[in-house]
């Protein structure tokens, strides 16, 4: 900028000396100097629109020395695209055209960053509501279920009661297939909550990226207007980036990782339909499954298998709190070997330091999410049928223990699936944070 105005000061000084034998000099310098100030102005101008209309003007001054001073020896130069004090008729153009450019893409985006907000706050208020009203079912069911045990219990006294727990159990199940349409509403508007999310920060990115594009590039950008991207200079070094930004970065990726799990595992059949993460009964009940089976009983062991896998679909979207205060809290202390390491490196800490207290979170959510699914009630009688064939051994199962463990390690085994995806794909990577540190 500098060199630009002793230039244009030497450039000056000369053409008034040579402006006595060359009237017509006259009006060509007048101009000349009004489109190389209006051409310092937008470079200092941080805001993109006065940019875009400051070289614009620069320009047009410029073409007019054409249009109205052809003669004059500074309407040639110009048009052989020579600079004069460091300014020449081609990078007029090329910058009123990219300073025009950044401002329509800039107004653009923010555009649609504000739409995309709006529709987050949209998605938040609908989600807050699907809450509410499964608070209200849960309540509705929890009372079912008490009206329900105390009817079987009047039932041993009075044979009478039979007809009216019938109707109690027609009412839950009801009630359980209104919960399960409940919860698939709201893994929908949590899918779509996290995907304006993701997109909201792409934008914000983009903005941030035009933004700090249209601020002042110095005397370097007509070589940035016309030379083609450059390479990495071999053995380059990367950008610099603190422990304190690394560290952050997996915690961020985690945290990011569990909201996108829990949006897929949170809804009816996220367990249940999957293979890969389907909770079966435990071990020991292998013998009961069999024999019940053998006598025609078989459907009381796949009730309690699929009710397991409710209370884990249903207890998901708690455990993302319960995850996230956890990764919040986690001390990373192993940095570089989880930088350097498998795919799957921060998810396989954060399980080895934290599965203790996470388990100790979650237990009584799953213990509530049991009751709720009826799945302690289906094990009971499951559990009763088995003992009343003769002859058979006794079994033990702490089947809320069992649940809890298999929930956590199907959350465990698509987080690590995340990670991967942050690490090795960029479009997963929607932070600064994530980009700087994962994309290196």
């Amino acid at each position: 900028m500098r060199r630009f105005a002793i230039a244009l000061l030497a450039w000056a000084l000369s053409s008034a000396a040579a402006g006595a034998a060359e009237p017509e000099l006259s009006g060509a310098n007048r101009l000349f100097l009004e489109a190389a100030a209006l051409y310092q102005q937008a470079e200092a101008a941080g805001d993109p629109d006065r940019r875009s209309a400051g070289f614009a003007e620069a320009r047009e001054r410029l073409e007019r020395i054409l249009a109205e001073h052809p003669e004059s020896h500074l309407a040639l130069l110009l048009a052989s695209g020579e600079p004069v004090a460091g300014l020449s008729l081609p990078l007029a153009r090329a910058s009123a055209e990219l300073a025009r450019l950044q401002a329509v893409n800039l107004d653009k985006l923010l555009a649609e960053l504000e739409r995309s907000q709006a529709a987050t706050k949209a998605l938040r208020g609908q989600n807050d509501s699907m809450r509410a009203a499964m608070d209200q079912e849960t309540a509705r069911v929890t009372a079912l279920l008490i009206e329900q045990n105390e009817l079987r219990a009047a039932l041993a006294q009075r044979p009478a009661a039979a007809e009216s727990d019938t109707g109690a159990r027609q009412q839950l199940d009801a009630a359980l297939v209104e919960i399960d349409a409940l919860k698939q509403q709201k893994a929908s508007i949590t899918a779509l909550l996290t995907s304006e999310r993701d997109k909201s920060a792409a934008l914000q990115q983009q903005v941030q990226t035009l933004t700090a594009a249209a601020q002042p590039a110095g005397e370097t950008q007509e070589a940035a207007l016309t030379a083609e991207p450059a390479e990495p200079a071999p053995g380059s070094a990367a950008p610099k980036i603190s422990a304190e930004e690394i560290a952050a970065a997996i915690k961020e990726a985690l945290a990011l990782g569990t909201e996108r799990v829990v949006a897929q595992v949170g809804q009816a059949d996220g367990y249940y339909a999957n293979p890969e993460i389907r909770i079966p009964l435990p071990g020991s009940l292998g013998q009961v499954a069999e024999m019940l089976s053998a006598v025609g009983l078989g459907a009381l062991t796949d009730d309690v298998e699929l009710r397991m896998n409710r209370a884990a679909e249903q207890a998901a979207p708690q455990a993302a709190g319960i995850f996230g205060q956890a990764i919040a809290a986690m001390q990373v202390e192993d940095i570089e070997g989880i930088m350097n390491g498998p795919d799957d490196a921060a998810t396989r800490y954060f399980e080895g330091a934290m599965s203790l207290p996470l388990a100790d979170a979650l237990r009584p959510v799953i213990e509530q999410a049991m009751a709720e699914a009826g799945a302690v009630q289906a094990y009971d009688d499951m559990i009763g049928k088995y003992k009343a064939i003769p002859l058979v051994p006794d079994v033990k199962a702490d089947l809320t223990e069992h649940t809890l463990q298999a929930a956590m390690k199907g959350l465990f085994f698509y987080l690590a699936r995340e990670e991967a995806a942050i690490r090795n794909d960029a479009v997963k990577r929607t932070t600064a944070l994530l980009q700087k540190v994962f994309g290196i």
